[in-house]
C-alpha cells in the first residue's frame, strides 16, 4: 500500500505503516491513526514474550500452536514463528479487513504460510467458535487497545489447558485510579490515584479480575510472570483447570488497608469495615480486591535470567536483563506494595535522602529493602513504618 513501508522487526520484515504519514500535532507517531495498527513502542513487549517463549519451551513445557486474536499486522505471530523454536502453527487474527490483508502479505513476505492460518472475525467470536471445534492453542497472546478484560472468558476457553495466556492492559487510567468509577465497573475493584504504590495495585488488580474471571468456569490461571512497562501491564498465566486450584489462587488475593493520614499500610485478605490504624488511630481504606502473591515465578525469572543472553537479535535484550533481575529483587519481599520516597519524605517533612542510602539504612537493620521496576523513585520493603522514618532522619 502507498501508506506502507518495509520494515525489519527481530527477524521479520513486516509491512508496517510509515510513520512520517501519521504524526500528531506535536510532530510524534500516532499508531491509531495509521490505517493498520503498528507500534514501534511494543518492541520490548514482543521481544519479551519471544524470550518467555524460547524459554519456557525448553525449560517447562513444549510450545508448538500459538495465536494472536487481534493481530493488525500479524508483527507478534510472525515472530513467534520465526523466532520461537519449535512452531507449527500461528493462527492470527483481525476484525479490520484491511489488517488482514497486511497480514497476508506479510505470512507471503516471511514465507511462512504452511504454518499460518488467518481469520478475519471478531476476537471474542472466533475464539469461542474455535473452542466449540476442540482448536486449542498452547500460547494465546491478548493485546487489545485498552483493557483485556472483555476477552478473557473465551480466552480461557480457547487456550489450551496447561498452555500459556498473555494479557497486555494499556488502560492505566482506570487501573491505578484516575478513573475510579470506570475502574470499579470494567474490574470491579476499588483503586486510589493518591496512593504512591498505584502502580503496583493496578497491576495486582488486573491479575485479581483475570484470576477471578477463570475462575468462574473452574479454571485457574497461575500468575508466571508480570510487569509494569512503557504504560502498560504485561502479565503470563499458566492455564490449568480444576475449582480446588481456582480455590488456592483465589485464597491467595484479598485487599490492602491503607491510612489516609500516616501512610501506613497492610495486606488483608478479608473485608473488615473500620480498620484502625494501628499507628495514628485514623480509619484506613480498603483497597482491591487484588492478588497479594509474587508477581513472578521464581523458577521463570532464573530461566529468563539464565538464557535471554542465547537471544541476540533481541533489540532490547538488554532491558529484558535488567527488569528480570529487579524481578528477582523484588518479589524476595513479600509485600503487595512499595514506598515512594518522595511521598516518605514529605510526610516526614525532610529532604529526600537518596534511595540507595534508605535502601542500606534499611538492609543494616535486619529487613529485606529492594528497588523497584515500577518506580525510579520507590523502596520495596518489609521494615515498618517506624523504621522506616529512623531510616529516612539519619
Amino acid at each position: 500500500p502507498p501508506w506502507a513501508e518495509v520494515i525489519t522487526e527481530g527477524k521479520a520484515r513486516i509491512i508496517a505503516p510509515k510513520k512520517d504519514l501519521f504524526l500528531r500535532a506535536d510532530g510524534i507517531y500516532e499508531p491509531s491513526h495509521a490505517p493498520v495498527f503498528y507500534n514501534p513502542a511494543m518492541v520490548f513487549n514482543r521481544d519479551m514474550a519471544i524470550a518467555f517463549l524460547n524459554m519456557y519451551s525448553k525449560q517447562f513445557a513444549r510450545i508448538e500452536s500459538a495465536s494472536d486474536p487481534m493481530a493488525a499486522t500479524g508483527v507478534r505471530g510472525i515472530r513467534i514463528a520465526l523466532e520461537v523454536d519449535g512452531i507449527s502453527e500461528i493462527i492470527l487474527n483481525d476484525i479490520d479487513p484491511q489488517a488482514c490483508r497486511v497480514i497476508r502479505l506479510n505470512i507471503l513476505l516471511n514465507r511462512i504460510s504452511s504454518l499460518s492460518r488467518i481469520y478475519c472475525e471478531d476476537a471474542n467470536q472466533l475464539m469461542i467458535s474455535l473452542s466449540k471445534s476442540g482448536i486449542h492453542v498452547d500460547y494465546l497472546d491478548m493485546d487489545p487497545y485498552g483493557s483485556p478484560a472483555p476477552y478473557i472468558e473465551s480466552a480461557v476457553r480457547y487456550a489450551g489447558i496447561k498452555g500459556v495466556l498473555a494479557i497486555t492492559a494499556t488502560d492505566l487510567g482506570p487501573l491505578t485510579g484516575r478513573y475510579p468509577s470506570k475502574a470499579f465497573r470494567r474490574y470491579r475493584a476499588y483503586v486510589n490515584f493518591r496512593v504512591d504504590f498505584r502502580k503496583e495495585l493496578g497491576l495486582r488488580v488486573l491479575i485479581f479480575n483475570t484470576i477471578s474471571k477463570a475462575s468462574e468456569h473452574d479454571m485457574a490461571l497461575k500468575p508466571l510472570l508480570s510487569y509494569y512497562a512503557d504504560h502498560y501491564y504485561r502479565a503470563y498465566f499458566l492455564i490449568d483447570m480444576g475449582a480446588s486450584k481456582a480455590d488456592q489462587l483465589l485464597a491467595r488475593t484479598g485487599y490492602i488497608a491503607v491510612c489516609p493520614s500516616c501512610g501506613y499500610r497492610e495486606a488483608s485478605r478479608d473485608i473488615v469495615k473500620g480498620i484502625i490504624c494501628p499507628l495514628c488511630g485514623s480509619y484506613m481504606a480498603l483497597l482491591g480486591p487484588a492478588w497479594l502473591g509474587p508477581l513472578a515465578d521464581p523458577e521463570i525469572v532464573r530461566g529468563l535470567a539464565s538464557s535471554v543472553d542465547k537471544y541476540v537479535w533481541l533489540e532490547t535484550r538488554e532491558r529484558i536483563k535488567w527488569l528480570v533481575s529487579m524481578l528477582e529483587s523484588e518479589d524476595r519481599i513479600d509485600r503487595p506494595f512499595f514506598y515512594r520516597i518522595d511521598y516518605l519524605a514529605r510526610r516526614a517533612k525532610i529532604n529526600m535522602p537518596p534511595r540507595e542510602k534508605l535502601i542500606e539504612c534499611l538492609r543494616s537493620m535486619g529487613y529485606d529493602a529492594s528497588r523497584t521496576h515500577f518506580d525510579y523513585i520507590g523502596v520495596k520493603t518489609n521494615a515498618d513504618l517506624e523504621d522506616i522514618d529512623r531510616c529516612l532522619k539519619r
